[in-house]
C-alpha cells in the first residue's frame, strides 16, 4: 500500500477549511467607512452646493475672501478630506470587483491611492495657503 501523507487539510470539514479565508477580515471596516463617509458627505455637499451657488457669479478675490473665513475653511477642509477618502474607498472597491489579475489589481489600487492622496494633499495645501499665507 503506498504511503499517503495525511495533512490537517485532509481531515477538516469544508466549513473548517473556509473559515478565516473569506473577505470578512477587512471588508466590514471598509464597508462601514464607505457608509460613514457617504452620510458625512450629505450635509457637506449640500453646504458646498449652496455656497457655490452664491460664488459662481463672483470673482477670484471674493472666493479667496470667503475661504479665509474660519468656518468656511474648516468645513471646506472636512469636505476635501471626506470626499477624497470616500472616493478612494469607492475606487478600491470597483478595482477589487472588476480587475481579476492579482498583480494588475494591486498596481491599480496603489496608483489610485497615491493619485487621490496627492490630489487631496494639493487641495488641502491650497486651502492652507489661502488661510495662512504659506509661501514656499
Amino acid at each position: 500500500m503506498p504511503y499517503i501523507e495525511n495533512t490537517s487539510q485532509d481531515i477538516k470539514t469544508p466549513l473548517a477549511r473556509a473559515r478565516g479565508a473569506g473577505s470578512a477580515k477587512g471588508g466590514t471596516h471598509h464597508w462601514w467607512m464607505q457608509r460613514l463617509t457617504a452620510v458625512a458627505l450629505v450635509p457637506l455637499t449640500i453646504w458646498m452646493l449652496s455656497c457655490l451657488k452664491c460664488l459662481v457669479s463672483g470673482n477670484q478675490a471674493e472666493l479667496v475672501l470667503w475661504l479665509q473665513s474660519p468656518f468656511a475653511a474648516i468645513v471646506m477642509g472636512l469636505f476635501i478630506i471626506t470626499s477624497f477618502y470616500h472616493a478612494s474607498l469607492g475606487i478600491q472597491t470597483v478595482i477589487e470587483d472588476y480587475v481579476h489579475d492579482k498583480g494588475m489589481k494591486t498596481l491599480f489600487i496603489i496608483l489610485c491611492q497615491f493619485g487621490l492622496f496627492a490630489a487631496g494633499f494639493i487641495a488641502l495645501f491650497a486651502l492652507m495657503k489661502i488661510n495662512f499665507g504659506i509661501v514656499l
